[in-house]
């Protein structure tokens, strides 16, 4: 949202690059929030939608771990849902070429991933744990299973699995939608350039070398994005990053 929104100065320091967050089909499902959404620079996670922006030769911001990852976002929690999740880079390697302008070069790069991450967003919201706990009294154990019936049915009809989230409201500090005041540091790391591999050339059948190799290096690039600036910007409360699923 924070790169999105260009608040914080990301079009000082990338100048002329028009940037889109990539998100899931059901935020422009609803009335009025899709208008905003869509103001603000958001666009579909398709590969149609995805590959629209990129032969604009437009920027796109993804979430890779998508809501398989919200289930591990909590409060000190650092762990990624990017093992199985190739599909962004075959997606790249389809791009290489595409570039609607002309103005790309043969020798040179017209693609780039960057990776980032970003500190403290994890913090920001306080999540609610449907499973039993032997602490609950009756009052809290029967709406843990209220909320958990609800989670699943979204799950399961609706296709969302987003964690049930509370903070703060606007007048008080107990309970609310709002996220709390604390401290998100995005760091991004150098773009990666990608180029066919082993002669191929744009428009040739992507291999499952590319996307093995290009994924490996995405993946080595954030862990080190991460263990360059944890000690700057992790607190004594979090844990080390994991790459999971």
């Amino acid at each position: 949202m924070m790169i999105v929104e260009q608040t914080r100065g990301f079009e000082k320091v990338f100048p002329g690059i028009k940037l889109f967050l990539a998100t899931v089909t059901l935020q422009f499902m609803i009335p009025f929030y899709r208008d905003y959404v869509k103001r603000i620079g958001f666009g579909l996670v398709t590969k149609k939608g995805i590959k629209g922006l990129l032969s604009r030769n437009m920027s796109v911001s993804i979430v890779i771990g998508g809501l398989a990852e919200s289930k591990f976002a909590r409060p000190g929690m650092n762990r990624l849902v990017l093992e199985r999740r190739k599909g962004f880079v075959k997606l790249a390697l389809e791009m290489v070429g595409v570039n609607k302008s002309g103005d790309i070069k043969p020798d040179e790069v017209d693609l780039c991933i960057v990776p980032s991450y970003s500190f403290g967003e994890n913090s920001i919201y306080d999540v609610f744990d449907p499973k039993k706990n032997e602490n609950d009294d009756f009052i809290a154990g029967c709406l843990r299973r209220v909320l958990g019936t609800l989670r699943q049915f979204a799950k399961k009809y609706l296709g969302v699995r987003a964690p049930l989230i509370w903070t703060r409201s606007i007048f008080n500090y107990d309970i609310g939608m709002l996220p709390y005041r604390r401290q998100i540091d995005v760091v991004i790391g150098e773009p990666i350039p990608i180029r066919r591999l082993d002669g191929l050339k744009s428009g040739d059948p992507v291999t499952n070398e590319e996307v093995e190799y290009y994924h490996k290096v995405y993946v080595d690039a954030v862990v080190k994005l991460f263990n360059d600036n944890k000690k700057k910007y992790s607190n004594q409360y979090e844990e080390d990053l994991t790459i999971l699923e």
